[in-house]
């Protein structure tokens, strides 16, 4: 098999790229890779586009992981063959759509819907991680849907595995959020839902990150000072699978109404399976096609912070119920997300015509 040069500009360590980083390196003999951990996009693009021009060797296929649109000129200006990119997330999408930065019909709208296209026409290989997503790309992009491979974001087993509860209060249920607080998560309504389960004494909630809406956020929860809640603002990716193993229900999401919300499954998702934790999620289209309410995961109405609140009350309610979500949320990773299965999907759809 060629050789494989993998370049991301978000971090290397971000979930999906580490993921795929794991799976590639197993997969090539001689494999490559350009990766930063610096803490700003201009910063780390920088650093991988210099490394990249100055390799010596350039030969071989190329991997663009998330974020990979930045880097698609790049690898055509050098030459790059058999191109892969990891469409994870459409910059139009993320900024006119979700995020409303732009508008979607404005010249910079026009000129983002256009880029991204260029860039998905410029791919041998297309990877997306859910079959909503590849629908939506195929359709504002005029892609035919057919070129997308569809590859959930999985979990590093090295680092998310089933590991036993250490905890000093055992008659307590912990239940943990962690996020990056965007938009489509739904943050706001964890903490509506944390207010809302203010005087149940037998609950204990961590909330993980930081944010663009997290400093508003905190602030509604100083003036609420709900004795059962831990603000924690960040935990090392290398760490986070252990704190984990203190959750007794991890609640996954996505809880906003957002479109987007409703075709992706978080990468956190894949994770909570991986440590063998109940995970509550939206009941959104791209969740119910993987998940199934009371066996593996357990549901509730995006966009209400009562129902989410009803379905932790309801959970940590049930240690039996908790117990079989977790269980089979773990046999769920194993058979279907776990590296090896990625791995299998990937030699299928990988440049093929090198084996």
């Amino acid at each position: 098999m060629d050789s494989l040069l993998f370049i991301c500009s978000a971090k290397g360590s971000y979930t999906r790229n580490d993921v795929l980083r794991g799976v590639l390196r197993k997969m090539y003999g001689r494999y490559d890779e350009i990766v930063s951990e610096k803490n700003s996009y201009p910063a780390r693009l920088i650093d991988v586009i210099c490394r990249w021009i100055f390799r010596s060797n350039r030969g071989g296929s190329v991997f663009l992981g998330f974020l990979a649109q930045p880097l698609v000129p790049v690898a055509v200006l050098l030459g790059a063959r058999n191109l892969a990119v990891d469409f994870f997330i459409s910059i139009y999408d993320t900024l006119c759509l979700d995020r409303r930065v732009f508008r979607p019909e404005g010249l910079v709208g026009e000129f983002l819907r256009k880029y991204d296209r260029w860039c998905l026409e410029r791919a041998v290989v297309l990877l997306t991680d859910t079959e909503e997503q590849a629908d939506f790309l195929s359709e504002t992009f005029g892609v035919d849907r057919s070129r997308f491979t569809v590859v959930p974001v999985s979990a590093n087993p090295e680092l998310f595995k089933p590991m036993p509860r250490r905890r000093d209060s055992p008659e307590k249920v912990r239940v943990v959020f962690h996020a990056t607080f965007l938009p489509l998560h739904g943050a706001e309504l964890v903490y509506e839902a944390a207010r809302l389960l203010g005087t149940e004494s037998h609950i204990e909630m961590a909330i993980i990150g930081t944010g663009r809406m997290s400093a508003a956020l905190d602030r509604r929860l100083e003036e609420w000072k709900l004795e059962n809640v831990r603000r924690v603002a960040w935990i090392d990716y290398r760490e986070l699978g252990a704190a984990l193993a203190e959750a007794d229900i991890c609640l996954g999401g996505h809880f906003s109404n957002n479109p987007k919300a409703h075709r992706v499954i978080p990468g956190k998702v894949y994770q909570y399976l991986a440590v063998a934790r109940p995970v509550i999620l939206g009941d959104t289209p791209a969740n119910r096609r993987v998940f199934t309410h009371l066996q593996n995961a357990f549901f509730c109405e995006p966009g209400s912070a009562d129902d989410l609140a009803r379905a932790i009350l309801e959970l940590s309610s049930d240690r039996s119920l908790r117990d079989r979500i977790a269980r089979n949320g773990y046999i769920l990773f194993q058979e279907k997300f776990h590296p090896d299965v990625i791995a299998e999907k990937l030699k299928q759809v990988l440049f093929a015509e090198e084996r």
